[in-house]
């Protein structure tokens, strides 16, 4: 990790639903199974989504360049209202 890069964590049970929402793509289980990541488009550019749980339900973390962080999040919390 580096400052250039930052991370948002999606979980819970509607994290894939959630995901599908600002990010165009197949997020079923067979497209990104568990501990998988994948180069996505996200708010105004590209990420990479990592599934992963802490929590025993479905979860991804979003990694995105620094600049793009705060775009990422406000997609994010427009799109779980």
């Amino acid at each position: 990790m580096t400052s250039a890069l930052a991370v948002i964590g999606v979980f819970g049970p509607q994290a894939r639903e959630l995901m599908s929402r600002v990010a165009p793509g197949d997020w079923s289980d067979a497209a990104h199974p568990y501990v998988t990541g994948r180069r996505v488009e996200v708010g105004d550019g590209f990420g990479y989504a990592l599934r992963v749980s802490f929590t025993g339900e479905w979860g991804f973390e979003i990694y995105c360049d620094a600049d793009l962080a705060v775009n990422v999040l406000d997609r994010l919390i427009e799109a779980g209202d």
